[in-house]
């Protein structure tokens, strides 16, 4: 295809990616038998991510090519922080496992303070794993526990500091 519009081929994103019920979470689980956000949760996506680059080094590829553990898109990522088993500082954790980052996190609007800090927190682990990370927060102004966002359904916010 790239050739027929003349332009170059810079390779696919092979990154495991969730779309509501289509869960990256309920892969997890599945395939490694924990409970997301419990035990075994770094071990579980590092796993994963290290099948998905040996897959993906039989390709040329561009992107992430990880796990990606959005929070709007993934409705058992949902679930699990309406358990309490993922909160925000979880999914920092996470990104040490080369998720690749903080992604359609609802925050309270009040908390944007905290974002200056986040990013510093943010750039030690990307010296640390010497790849880069994303970073997609929603503030929101309410004071419920979920926002609606539209075809994303309704989100958990998650608090900064918990």
């Amino acid at each position: 295809m790239a050739s027929e519009l003349g332009i170059d081929y810079l390779g696919i994103d092979t990154s495991l990616s969730p779309w509501g019920e289509e869960s990256v979470v309920s892969a997890i689980e599945r395939i490694y038998g924990i409970k997301f956000g419990g035990p075994g949760t770094l071990n579980a996506i590092y796993k994963l991510n290290r099948t998905i680059w040996d897959v993906s080094s039989q390709f040329r590829v561009t992107g992430f090519n990880e796990v990606m553990l959005p929070l709007a898109e993934d409705e058992m990522l949902k679930a699990r922080a309406r358990e309490g088993l993922i909160t925000f500082s979880k999914l920092v954790k996470y990104v040490i496992t080369c998720v690749a980052g903080v992604d359609m996190v609802p925050i309270p609007s009040g908390q944007v303070a905290f974002v200056k800090e986040l990013i510093n927190d943010l750039h030690a682990i990307v010296s640390i794993k010497r790849r880069s990370v994303g970073l997609r927060l929603i503030p929101y102004p309410g004071n419920e526990p979920e926002v609606d966002l539209g075809d994303f359904g309704k989100t958990p916010v998650l608090d900064m500091l918990r």
